[in-house]
């Protein structure tokens, strides 16, 4: 917070001189000079996203249900209907509450049907593991850009500075809880 202060009060922002008459100037400097310091103190930092494999079960008529269940919350929250009377509305959020579950209903029957004939039809136990793997979204490496050889250096490291700290600590005691 200190580097900020002292930044910020070295910048053009500080100096009278380089204020400006014009509102639109002003805000521009004060943007401007903001986003430099913060870009110098706090730098970016690259975030690598890795997308989730597409669902095999969402198929088309699960996206009509929810494009269904979408216009029937658009009906309830903004419909012309709804805003004139109270009936109206009221009968709009039934029909959504009721499409939404027609939706949730299907993608269940779909995930329950996809899975169940996944694993009935398995050749081997290697197969349907794999299976319940790709279920439970497992088996994909965590991180790229860690190797084996790091995490066990990594690891060992963890547990020699675990030892150090607790060398100097004194023995458990252990009392019997029943006498």
């Amino acid at each position: 917070m200190d580097l900020f202060r002292s930044r910020l009060a070295s910048s053009d922002l500080c100096l009278q001189s380089s204020w400006q008459a014009d509102v639109d100037a002003s805000a521009s400097l004060y943007n401007d000079v903001i986003t430099g310091i913060l870009d110098e103190i706090l730098p970016t930092r690259l975030v690598v996203r890795r997308p989730r494999p597409s669902d095999p079960r969402f198929e088309t008529d699960c996206r009509a249900a929810f494009r269904a269940a979408s216009r029937r919350a658009a009906d309830v929250v903004g419909g012309p209907a709804a805003a004139s009377a109270f009936a109206a509305a009221e009968t709009a959020r039934v029909r959504w509450f009721a499409q939404r579950r027609a939706y949730r209903e299907l993608r269940h029957h779909k995930s329950v049907l996809f899975w169940s004939i996944k694993l009935t039809t398995a050749t081997g136990p290697r197969d349907m593991w794999s299976t319940v793997d790709r279920l439970l979204r497992r088996g994909g490496r965590a991180c790229d850009r860690v190797s084996a050889d790091e995490l066990s250096i990594f690891s060992a490291n963890k547990v020699k500075q675990i030892q150090s700290t607790t060398s100097s600590a004194p023995l458990p005691t252990f009392r019997p809880c029943c006498s």
